[in-house]
């Protein structure tokens, strides 16, 4: 599992500070990065992101319960 300093590693190493992506780039950019175990976290997305939320990594633009866009903070 990782753990939620590493996602903020995760996160300035591929993003810039309130870059807005989609779910869909996220996922991309998840998926090649070697670090991580991106296998598991790219099943469980939304648990991933949710939990970066609640420590400030990211903000959810979320519409009737799914996740639209989301802003990088770092």
């Amino acid at each position: 599992m990782i753990s939620l300093n590493l996602n903020h590693l995760f996160l300035k190493k591929h993003f810039n500070n309130k870059q807005k992506v989609s779910i869909t780039e996220f996922s991309e950019i998840l998926k090649k990065d070697k670090t991580i175990d991106s296998e598991y976290w790219i099943n469980n997305i939304n648990d991933l992101l949710y939990a970066l939320e609640t420590k400030n990594h990211v903000v959810l633009n979320v519409v009737k319960g799914t996740i639209q866009s989301i802003t990088i903070l770092l």
